[in-house]
């Protein structure tokens, strides 16, 4: 009797191979998640699954259950259902984005309503159900929701929509800050009330308090990135201070620990007796993990100083930066193309021209060997980097695995002693293919070897040679002996 996994896979299997299948109902079709995986690859979104390429060209991935599994998991099905609904007609993104967006809105809203405590912002995020009055971009969300998945907002999804259409038109190359995302945002959003929150704005918009700035914070950054994930608000100076942190990579110190109320203020007002946190420690982000704790005290109460002071404890963990890979220019290239060579003279002679003729020598000769090095990154091809390539992923040996994988699997359905034969011969014909490329490199290290010889670049050919034989390189520079005496006089005391 067959277990549930490999019912999976071969009902994913009978779907590739035997695409279309007719039904009381219509017709399955292969080409339908193949179709879905290549709207969301252009969308740059999923429509809440988890189809890749792996799921769809899974050949070298046969014997993975997970493939099998969200291939034909509800997840899919919804969203399949979702295109054909919506037709897929794009509007301002496409519908499946659109869909994507909201869907993504209600987990984002999930997230931020475990940091706040404010009733009536945890409110203005949420709908109870979705409105008849709200466009097809809810549908999605609609046939997934079993009861216990997060409506969002209008305003919610309004807001999340601006932001993702600011990183969608950035350059491709090179993802915008987010203190530029949360600026764009803002100028877009203006002083429209998009949460619904009245006057709960000017109840909110001053000392610690201003829950609009914090919730448009939440929305755009997510609960993790916000600058003050456990203080739900703060004012327009506060504003300005969140975009200084986020613009210069820093970070508020005071701000990184859960402490209750008492252990967060730094300022209290003579007049009110209103509670404020206006004093902070910023670093830089890069010493988060040295940071142990960060707090105000009230060191300066018997003075009668108006603030707190704020502490701040550390210890120092470092990391060392990773060494930048070395660029190696293609001299050999450089030597048999005279085109470069002559370019690679006009441009020294041109900045060596450049020079001051009555500056010291040492100088001169330093500004000297800068032209060169600029003339070097201009003119003089860079070498590719070397890459070991591994003898697993050869084309060869991945249809040779192919072709063990599809021999088990075929003496699992049927373990006569005909299939049993087959699957030796296959794994025989593994190890073969590997002996194969395995000599091939051999040969071509030789090659190498011989090629370095002919050309007297010992070095390279001794390098090769270290390589095909394992030997590491010999410890260079040490006098053998025990003792001090031993490495002087070469002899060991009798």
């Amino acid at each position: 009797m067959m277990d549930a996994c490999h019912m999976l896979k071969l009902a994913r299997n009978m779907l590739q191979a035997y695409s279309p299948i007719a039904t009381t109902t219509g017709q399955i079709k292969w080409r339908f998640i193949n179709h879905l995986n290549d709207v969301q690859k252009k969308d740059g979104l999923h429509a809440a699954n988890k189809i890749t390429d792996k799921h769809v060209y899974f050949e070298n991935h046969k014997m993975r259950v997970s493939l099998a599994a969200q291939t034909l998991s509800r997840s899919v099905s919804v969203a399949l259902r979702t295109m054909r609904d919506l037709s897929y007609l794009p509007t301002r993104f496409g519908g499946l984005v659109e869909n994507a967006l909201v869907y993504i809105a209600g987990f984002l809203v999930r997230q931020i309503l475990r940091k706040l405590s404010c009733d009536v912002c945890r409110a203005s995020l949420v709908r109870d159900a979705v409105p008849s009055s709200f466009d097809e971009s809810y549908h999605l969300l609609a046939l997934k929701n079993n009861g216990d998945l997060v409506i969002p907002s209008k305003g919610t999804v309004k807001v999340l929509r601006a932001a993702e259409r600011v990183i969608r038109q950035a350059s491709t190359r090179q993802a915008p800050k987010v203190s530029t995302v949360t600026y764009i945002v803002r100028e877009e959003i203006g002083t429209e009330d998009v949460f619904q929150l009245g006057e709960h704005i000017e109840e909110t918009q001053f000392g610690m308090d201003n829950h609009y700035s914090n919730l448009l914070s939440l929305v755009v950054l997510g609960p993790e990135d916000a600058p003050y994930p456990y203080h739900d608000s703060t004012n327009r100076n506060g504003a300005y201070l969140m975009a200084l942190l986020m613009e210069h990579e820093l970070l508020a110190a005071n701000t990184m620990f859960r402490k209750r109320t008492g252990k967060r203020w730094t300022f209290q007002d003579r007049a009110t007796g209103m509670l404020r946190q206006l004093d902070y420690i910023l670093v830089r982000q890069k010493w988060r993990n040295s940071i142990l704790n960060a707090e105000p005290y009230s060191t300066f109460s018997s003075v009668g100083s108006d603030h707190r002071v704020v502490s701040i404890r550390v210890r120092l963990s470092l990391r060392v930066p990773k060494p930048s890979p070395k660029i190696r220019h293609d001299w050999k290239a450089f030597t048999t193309d005279p085109g470069l060579q002559t370019r690679y003279t006009e441009e020294v002679r041109k900045r060596f021209r450049q020079l001051d003729k009555g500056a010291e020598p040492s100088s001169e000769y330093r500004r000297f060997v800068v032209a060169n090095e600029e003339a070097t990154r201009l003119c003089v091809p860079v070498l590719d980097r070397a890459r070991t390539s591994l003898r697993s992923r050869h084309p060869e040996v991945v249809a040779a695995r192919g072709r063990v994988e599809e021999a088990s699997l075929n003496f699992e359905l049927e373990p006569t002693l005909e299939r049993r034969g087959v699957l030796n011969e296959a794994k025989q014909f593994l190890f073969s293919t590997y002996n194969t490329i395995k000599g091939e490199e051999l040969m071509e290290s030789v090659r190498r070897v011989q090629a370095a010889q002919g050309e007297r670049q010992y070095g390279e050919a001794w390098r090769v040679i270290n390589e095909m034989t394992g030997r590491k390189r010999t410890k260079e520079g040490q006098v053998e002996g025990h003792s001090p005496e031993e490495r002087v006089t070469g002899r060991s005391p009798q």
